[in-house]
């Protein structure tokens, strides 16, 4: 769901699942280092909630990252870099990895 928790037709799903795209979008928001880090609170936030509104519920993460443009190198600092998408994915990957549920 991009609604989280928000979302009124979770309690007729068969699983929850979220796309999230914190420290990405609007991508001509220049980069946020607090919002990178806040990428871990973001999922373990959703995962909680799902958690204690619908134990018997999967939680299935469907979307999460940024885009990047093949070949276009730089700093972690600049979006659109392959630096910067690399960072935000194994963001991600490590607080999805992390959790539990």
């Amino acid at each position: 769901s991009s609604a989280g928790w928000r979302d009124k037709f979770l309690a007729f799903a068969d699983v929850c699942a979220f796309h999230l795209y914190p420290a990405w979008y609007p991508t001509r928001k220049p980069v946020d280092f607090d919002e990178i880090q806040e990428i871990p609170h973001s999922w373990q936030t959703l995962a909680d909630w799902v958690r204690e509104q619908y134990p018997d519920k999967p939680f299935i993460v469907t979307e999460a990252g940024a885009g990047g443009l093949l070949g276009h190198r730089g700093s972690t600092i600049e979006k659109w870099t392959e630096e910067y998408q690399s960072l935000l994915m194994q963001m991600h990957y490590l607080s999805i990895a992390r959790n539990d549920d």
